[in-house]
């Protein structure tokens, strides 16, 4: 068994750029090692929906500081509830989709965001994928992965999520969006994207996801062995 109190509890962070594959990827390995699954992506969407329906712009403020100190969110059995509701259909839409990149830049959504993801990693073996989960919040994890994959590939891939969610945008708007976004992460001033120290860098152009979560098994696998962590 772990022990919370000596901190045994074991943290795989998969960071990357979108399109990458890593939500998938961090599904797949946590399923396998049956370890808790951290949708951060969900998290930073709640966190938007939540703000626009308290009516908060995406201005830091005394009045968004207060919102945030508020809000409950938590994760049962892969759902995700915001304040005792059900949210986990309501965060996928279009329009929270299109407002949750200008609230997650802001520091005070990171801040609040840092301490809720810290305190789920407390709380179990987890696998958590986003864009700064190796390099902030838990630069203490066992086994780093940076996924990363060449643009045109994952255009492909979320243009291929939009049309099978039955939205209508062409693989060149999609490409463009996403390298806007890989600047937008880059160079954001809190928590840019980037690779973190000591990670194990895969590209995922040419390979499956099974591929990628199979290899990240084995590394962890290892890693575990190595150190007498438990599972």
């Amino acid at each position: 068994m772990c022990n919370e109190k000596e901190g045994k509890f074991v943290i795989i962070t998969i960071d990357g750029p979108a399109g990458a594959g890593k939500s998938t990827v961090a599904k797949k390995v946590a399923h396998t090692l049956g370890y808790e699954y951290l949708d951060t992506g969900a998290l930073y969407r709640a966190i938007a929906l939540y703000l626009r329906d308290k009516k908060v712009p995406p201005v830091e403020s005394d009045e968004m500081r207060t919102a945030l100190s508020n809000v409950d969110i938590h994760f049962e059995k892969e759902r995700i509830y915001l304040d005792g509701r059900d949210v986990s259909a309501e965060i996928r839409t279009v329009e929270i989709e299109t407002i949750v990149s200008s609230y997650a830049k802001l520091s005070m959504v990171r801040e609040k965001l840092l301490e809720i993801q810290r305190k789920l990693g407390s709380l179990g073996n987890i696998v958590a994928d986003g864009r700064d989960m190796g390099t902030v919040v838990f630069p203490e994890a066992i086994l780093k992965i940076y996924l990363n994959a060449e643009l045109k590939e994952r255009a492909k891939r979320r243009w291929n999520d939009i049309k099978a969610s039955g939205r209508d945008l062409s693989l060149e708007e999609v490409e463009v969006q996403l390298k806007k976004r890989d600047e937008e992460d880059s160079k954001r001033k809190h928590s840019p994207l980037r690779v973190p120290d000591g990670a194990f860098v895969i590209d995922s152009t040419d390979l499956t996801a099974d591929q990628i979560a199979e290899r990240v098994v084995e590394l962890a696998e290892n890693v575990i062995k190595s150190r007498g962590d438990c599972r």
